[in-house]
């Protein structure tokens, strides 16, 4: 459908008058009324006004179709376009303004959409509903009046940019400026007075607060900024090479280590994602210098440290970023540090975090949801031992950057020995810092007084190519990836030749993958490294579902880690779970995949709905795709030029889905 895709959202409701011009009665999305109880609730909705007017930097374009000539439906009139679009959902405007309530009246509306097959109908949205859509050419404005409902649609383009470069479809600088007013109605009452919102979403994005959208019966929506969503056409098959970015948790680590050091860094292969922002603004808050360069290099400078604090609403969004306080603590001799966030995948408590910094010398305590942590001495955290009571990946780098700046030796036993975590340590190696044990089970730090600058590349990620083998296997397709270490993949190639994959070494940096049609089932288990990774657990799980026979998988890293299941089960995946472990029921037992639209709850949950909507028979629809954007680098851009069909599309954010 030319891309177009209807994911919930904002809409106008009322009758389309049958004189009106330019947005005729080609496009409408369907709301039924059955009963006298019924049309009562449309007589109401239409005693509220609704104005949307949108302006967006790219060309708007139209499409529609007849509406339907059945007198028992009202229509809802909306826009689309592919270069910045906005949609509705009957089920969603039905429910804003008090029409659709129950599940009976929801199904009537899938009903009514299976029956509304033709070309111009897009794809059912998160309640089954398909909905309709418009194509507004470039400069035409056109408006439909009804009883009490107006609808403006405007289309410009920027000053400085000419046809041929809106034709690329770059969705980057599209701005839209929403604004909505509720009319009062002689029966309205006083809670339904006029109000109007304004907010602007794109380059320049605007929090909207408190905005609302109230509708009959004192409903109320919140209005955010425009996210985006993917569309899969499944049943393409992968050719060709990739090439792999720098590992998002060794960039992560490695830009908290630059605090260490008080001389300018230059970075090699940080990829550019959510989270690497995120972090660049944490440091940033306390007075690091940061700049990109045209050659993709990231300089550094952490030697004027402004603050021991560092921005709350930053660290809260990005979990890795609690890891500065091993590294401000280490050089101020005192930090501040709120809670960390992140993906809600289990508990990562910071009780390792914190019992390793006092065996360091520090003073730490929790209050108001922040983690103060003081050299007890005054001045440096001092050497000593700690051992972990598990190997974690973010305790080990903490206490690896306070050790490296602390006064005399430190000993760290059962740490972490991920590839990462080797990476962070041949970083501050690199500046100066001495760390001997880095990949084994036990690490042996002198501390430096200071540390001083370096030029660091950071290695391949190693989730991102495992990400891309399992993508060649779920498609049963041909690929080459690189750079990559080899050795980092080992658990992945194991269990991808047990299954029946044909995976060889091309070069020192290099993988090549073959895949059979027919795969076989195994068990799986997690655990860290140099066991299975759990960061691939999920997109494991989506290719098992395309296997012969029936397969384990048991989670033992996090606990709250089968989220992608139920979205999987959308698709058609034959999947039970019982606690942190998953039997799934490969293609001969039940598991079919089909397109539907689903929501990718974290980073590696999104790359799984990827994986299966690939493999998926017709489109699958995914929202959630800024966490997805947190850890790959364009990793739809990526399976695309490898012969995906995937499109990005902007849409309204989750909370206005139903």
């Amino acid at each position: 459908m030319d891309g177009l895709r209807p994911p919930a959202t904002l809409a106008t409701s009322a009758s389309c008058s049958s004189s009106s011009a330019s947005c005729s009665s080609d496009s409408s999305v369907l709301l039924p009324g059955r009963n006298h109880h019924h049309q009562q609730k449309i007589k109401a909705a239409k005693e509220v006004g609704v104005l949307a007017s949108f302006q967006c930097s790219s060309a708007l374009r139209r499409r529609g179709r007849r509406r339907s000539s059945s007198s028992s439906f009202e229509p809802v009139h909306f826009v689309g376009s592919r270069g910045g679009t906005t949609f509705a959902s009957s089920f969603l405007v039905g429910r804003l303004l008090g029409v659709v309530e129950e599940e009976e009246e929801l199904s009537s509306l899938r009903r009514q959409a299976c029956r509304s097959g033709e070309e111009g109908i897009g794809h059912s949205d998160d309640c089954g509903v398909r909905v309709a859509c418009n194509r507004v050419r470039s400069r035409r404005r056109s408006s439909v009046s009804s009883s009490g409902t107006e609808t403006e649609l405007t289309s410009t383009s920027d000053a400085g940019r000419n046809e041929r470069e809106i034709k690329k479809g770059s969705t980057h600088d599209t701005r839209f400026t929403v604004e909505t007013a509720l009319k009062s109605s002689p029966s309205s009452t006083p809670s339904q007075s006029t109000t109007t919102t304004r907010v602007e979403f794109g380059s320049s994005v605007l929090d909207p607060g408190s905005h609302t959208l109230s509708g009959h019966r004192n409903s109320s929506l919140r209005i955010g900024p425009f996210v985006e969503c993917l569309e899969i056409t499944g049943g393409s098959i992968l050719s060709g090479e990739v090439k792999i970015s720098g590992a998002k948790n060794s960039s992560l680590a490695v830009l908290a280590g630059a605090l260490c050091s008080e001389q300018e860094l230059c970075l090699r292969r940080i990829p550019d994602l959510h989270d690497v922002r995120r972090m660049f603004q944490v440091l940033q808050s306390v007075g690091v210098q940061i700049q990109r360069t045209p050659s993709g290099i990231i300089k550094v400078d952490a030697s004027n440290i402004t603050s021991v604090e560092p921005c709350p609403e930053a660290v809260r969004k990005l979990r890795a970023s609690f890891f500065v306080i091993g590294a401000l603590v280490g050089r101020q001799g005192e930090a501040i540090v709120p809670l960390p966030g992140g993906c809600n995948i289990g508990a990562r408590p910071i009780d390792l975090h914190v019992r390793g910094l006092e065996a360091l010398g520090a003073q730490v305590e929790i209050r108001q949801g922040k983690v103060h942590a003081r050299a007890t001495n005054g001045k440096h955290l001092v050497g000593g031992n700690f051992c972990l009571d598990y190997p974690s990946v973010g305790a080990t780098e903490t206490l690896m950057m306070a050790a490296a700046l602390a006064d005399g030796k430190t000993m760290l036993s059962n740490v972490a020995q991920e590839p990462e975590v080797v990476d962070l340590a041949d970083f501050l190696t690199s500046c100066g810092a001495s760390i001997h044990g880095a990949g084994t089970n036990t690490l042996n730090i002198v501390g430096r007084r200071k540390l001083h600058g370096t030029e660091y590349q950071i290695i391949p990620d190693r989730i991102e190519a495992g990400t891309f083998l399992l993508a060649a296997a779920i498609t049963r397709s041909t690929i080459s990836i690189s750079p990559v270490v080899p050795t980092h993949l080992t658990s992945v190639v194991s269990k991808l030749r047990t299954i029946g994959c044909h995976i060889q070494q091309t070069s020192s940096n290099g993988l090549w993958i073959n895949t059979p049609q027919v795969l076989r089932n195994m068990d799986v288990k997690t655990l860290p490294y140099p066991g299975f990774p759990t960061d691939l657990q999920p997109q494991l799980m989506s290719l098992l579902t395309t296997c012969s026979g029936q397969s384990i998988v048991e989670e033992t890293v996090f606990e709250n880690r089968m989220r992608h299941v139920e979205e999987l089960q959308k698709l058609g995946a034959n999947v039970k779970v019982s606690r942190s472990l998953a039997i799934i029921n490969g293609k001969d037992q039940g598991s079919s995949l089909y397109g539907a639209p689903v929501l990718a709850a974290d980073l590696r949950a999104g790359a799984a709905l990827v994986l299966a909507g690939m493999a998926a028979e017709g489109t699958t629809h995914i929202e959630g795709v800024s966490h997805i954007d947190r850890g790959y680098e364009k990793l739809d851009h990526k399976l695309c030029l490898l012969g995906a069909s995937i499109q990005r599309l902007p849409c309204l954010p989750s909370e206005l889905t139903m």
